[in-house]
């Protein structure tokens, strides 16, 4: 019986442990044009993930340390043109979740990051 209890025990800090470390990211794309989002980790620039979010969409997804190489701080990047200025957000963790928005602005697409609570 103890050792029953035990194994759920172990079973429950690992399921915890490993959801700390995934991010929940909202994604919304107020651009008329499809937009090319990357995710990089701060620390290597060859954990990256790339995706699309179609036209004035929403998309949800998780980042987690196993897609950044094992590093927890990343920046989301999104663009819908490779010649104008995409927008950048920066300094995210896998332990927080957040709202981003990418909004069309003069010179290009802007990033907002907001932490969900």
């Amino acid at each position: 019986m103890m050792k029953l209890k035990l194994h759920y025990l172990i079973l429950g800090i690992l399921i915890s442990t490993n959801s700390v470390l995934a991010s929940t990211i909202h994604v919304t794309n107020h651009n008329k044009k499809p937009i090319n989002i990357k995710i990089v980790a701060k620390e290597d620039k060859n954990a990256v993930t790339k995706m699309e979010i179609p036209a004035q969409q929403e998309s949800t997804f998780t980042v987690d340390s196993e897609h950044l190489n094992g590093k927890s701080i990343y920046s989301i990047k999104g663009d819908t043109n490779p010649f104008t200025m995409g927008g950048k957000c920066e300094d995210l963790n896998v332990e927080k979740n957040y709202n981003v928005t990418f909004k069309n602005d003069k010179v290009g697409t802007s990033c907002v990051a907001e932490l969900i609570k």
